[in-house]
């Protein structure tokens, strides 16, 4: 391999420094021009003979297409070398024909023999992969469907505008019918629900099954063969992208100028992790209190102590004048006092340190009815329509304390009509089951939680009319989250898993049993809102920020996408899943640097290098960010740090698209009609600013993964009979040519 290195690197110099020593340096070709110089191949001269053949890439043509040669010809003498005349070319988007861009990906490497051990490893992430397709590709969700073959039911809106509910207006009021209610029966069993009637609905793999799963998966991740297996094909990846940028770089940002119009800043991207409540930053929260202390002192806000309190009268208790106030008085910015202390984190929520501006101005269940917050959305709303390229998924909280959180919160939103085309809605669920136990008086098992975070979607979607501002709501609402500080030392469960109904303890249950009861429940409302023609939701919940890696196991089995995924850098098999299945990562580089790992350490970039599908989040602005652009903050970052090009961070803005809860018919406008299709035919560099270069590497590179896989696996497995793989194992490009005549006959 050293021997055609050298090979390769001594014929590039030399053809190189001939065609300097007899044409012009100095090229035009910053302005999308380009020059074709190179000797016609067909001709051939007597000034070049065959020398020893080398398995090495070989330029062939005028933008460097690299192409596998076995018969490389080296130029005796130099000096007598043929040239011709350089003629200017300037290349346009619409006459580079593909295959004169595309590099071929065979990179003359020899794989290792395929030994008993490396198919054993093969074939048990195929297992892996098995198990996975028992939750995520039964459940059918909205991420999902297009790759089964059908097409996610299109928006009444025309596809090339942003998807608005018909019956949201101005005023939030309802003024057409709801769909009819169902005669559907709901029953809830174990912690799940079901439904019968016209149609029955339950959940396909029980609770004990999934932990049979998990263990299993968590003994394959241990194994030292399958770790070394991964680790070895991950460095492979990485490798092969550093050499297709050594090759293809230029030629990438050479296309992507002659791209008209876009570039970084007006291609579409998505903040695929925020918070709600902090997803404003510090400066736009400062003068948002001074400015209501001056025009609305007087209104009664907060009621302590036994008697109601203006505005005023609460900063008076604090001793605090507008004029006081400062960034540094605010306190709510993230600094070297919460680094691995979560808690300390959380009091930066209390602006000022005090719990009673925090209800004030970051709640939505108070005594003004979250007025000052909605206001507060409301102006973050104007900055995304006023930047037009940036997009949120805002989270907002339900925390299962009562069944009427639901109907207060969808009122705050229509009443306060927050709705924004960059904007959808996750509802997030924190792991607080043993603070509610101690706290509220209703709360006396499990169970309760479920049936107050759960059982007003199934009945607003058996009744809408019932429930006409919970079902308006629920449209904007795309995914479910689970959060909470995951460093926290949870009681394992592996196997014979309590039922909800009977777990009374005040302990907190283990993060896998929150995810695996979230999982249960969506399933089955996403089957029946999936018959009923209404929206569904995916499971993104934040994982792998810190604690042990079961809870990245388990997400590994149930989500579509996690948040953060940072401890997955401990793992080559959990990572090197994630990348065959590509599974979604919105990583908050400077938010983990804030709380649990230094920005030089973050495994962000070695994911992206890699492969695997990863995007850019902001998480907490008003903790981590200093500007009202904080996602562009983000992008800076990383470019920065890790000296991206524009190219590398439209490829990442892309991806933040791919992952996210947006409507079928807005991804479609955003980044081409066919995004769904791998590889450059699902790229529409007009609207992305990602050439098809780059795309084409990525999907050659997954497919020629998943084929070996495959193919190792198959080796393990032929003493089997009638063994099938997994549908993911298989190269996705074939998979999905079946597919794509169905999809558009639909």
């Amino acid at each position: 391999m050293e021997h055609t290195r050298q090979g390769a690197e001594r014929y590039d110099i030399e053809i190189k420094s001939a065609f300097e020593n007899g044409s012009p340096r100095n090229v035009p070709i910053l302005q999308g021009e380009t020059i074709d110089w190179l000797p016609n191949e067909d001709e051939e001269s007597e000034s070049f003979q065959t020398v020893p053949v080398y398995p090495v890439l070989r330029h062939v043509s005028s933008v460097g297409e690299l192409i596998n040669d076995t018969s490389v010809t080296s130029p005796k003498p130099f000096a007598k070398v043929p040239l011709q005349e350089p003629q200017l070319k300037r290349i346009t988007a619409e006459n580079i024909p593909l295959e004169s861009i595309y590099m071929s990906q065979q990179f003359a490497v020899e794989e290792t023999p395929i030994t008993e051990e490396i198919a054993r490893a093969a074939a048990d992430l195929d297992k892996c992969i098995q198990r996975r397709m028992k939750y995520v590709g039964a459940t059918k969700q909205a991420l999902k469907a297009m790759w089964e073959g059908e097409r996610i039911p299109p928006c009444r809106s025309p596809p090339y505008l942003p998807f608005r509910p018909s019956q949201w207006t101005p005023a939030g009021v309802v003024e057409s019918d709801f769909p009819a209610s169902t005669d559907h029966v709901l029953s809830f069993n174990h912690g799940v629900y079901s439904l019968s009637g016209p149609s029955n609905y339950s959940v396909p793999v029980s609770c004990s099954d999934f932990y049979d799963d998990l263990r299993r998966t968590m003994k394959v991740i241990g194994t030292p063969s399958v770790n070394s297996f991964c680790s070895k094909r991950l460095l492979l990846l990485e490798a092969k992208f550093k050499l297709h940028l050594l090759l293809n770089e230029e030629k990438e940002i050479a296309i992507a100028k002659i791209n008209p119009h876009r570039d970084f800043y007006n291609v579409r991207k998505v903040d695929t992790h925020i918070h709600h409540s902090a997803s404003m930053h510090q400066k736009h929260l400062l003068r948002f209190i001074k400015k209501k202390l001056k025009i609305d002192r007087d209104r009664v806000v907060i009621f302590r102590d036994g008697k109601e309190l203006t505005l005023q009268e609460v900063f008076d208790s604090l001793r605090m004048t507008a004029y006081d106030l400062s960034l540094d008085m605010l306190d709510v910015h993230a600094d070297n006092s919460t680094l691995h202390r979560f808690d300390r984190f959380n009091l930066k929520y209390n602006p000022c340190g005090s719990s009673r501006l925090r209800e004030i101005f970051l709640k939505t269940d108070n005594m003004i009815d979250g007025l000052y917050l909605a206001q507060i959305t409301q102006e973050l709303f104007a900055d995304y329509q006023e930047s037009k390229y940036q997009m949120a998924e805002l989270r907002v909280s339900i925390y299962g304390r009562d069944k009427e959180e639901w109907n207060k919160l969808a009122k705050w939103i229509c009443d306060n009509n927050l709705y924004c085309d960059n904007n959808r809605w996750v509802v997030q669920i924190p792991r607080l089951y043993h603070v509610h136990k101690r706290t509220t008086s209703s709360i006396k098992v499990f169970s309760d939680v479920i049936e107050n975070v759960f059982e007003p979607l199934f009945k607003a979607t058996i009744a809408p009319e019932e429930y006409p501002q919970l079902h308006l709501f629920l449209q904007q609402v795309i995914a479910f989250d689970s959060v909470d500080d995951e460093s926290l030392g949870e009681r394992k469960i592996w196997k014979d898993p309590p039922t909800p109904d009977t777990w009374d303890s005040e302990d907190n249950l283990p993060y896998s049993y929150y995810i695996y009861m979230m999982w249960a429940n969506i399933y089955v409302l996403n089957q029946f809102r999936r018959e009923r023609g209404f929206s569904t939701f995916t499971l993104r919940p934040h994982c792998g920020e810190a604690g042990d890696l079961d809870h990245v196991v388990a997400a590994f089995l149930l989500a579509d996408g996690i948040n953060h995924g940072i401890t997955m850098r401990r793992s080559p098999s959990l990572q090197y899943l994630f990348y065959l299945e590509q599974i979604g990562l919105a990583v908050s580089p400077m938010s983990n640097n804030a709380l649990f790992l230094q920005y030089d350490r973050n495994p962000f970039d070695t994911y992206f290098k890699r492969g695997l599908n990863v995007s850019l989040s902001t998480d907490d602005p008003l903790q981590f960010h200093m500007t009202k652009e904080p996602l562009l903050e983000e992008y800076g970052m990383a470019k920065q740090m890790f000296r991206y090009t524009n190219v590398d961070l439209c490829e990442i803005a892309r991806n933040s698209i791919l992952q996210s809860g947006f409507e079928d018919c807005v991804k479609s406008h955003w980044i081409g009609a066919n995004y769904y299709l791998p590889g450059p035919s699902g790229n529409d560099i007009s609207r992305t600013n990602v050439p098809d270069l780059r795309l084409h590497f990525r999907h050659v590179t997954l497919e020629e993964e998943q084929s070996y896989v495959a193919e190792c696996a198959n080796k393990f497995y032929s003493g089997e009979t009638a063994r099938v793989l997994s549908p993911s194992i298989k190269p996705r490009a074939k998979t999905l040519a079946a597919e794509v005549p169905s999809l558009h006959k639909q």
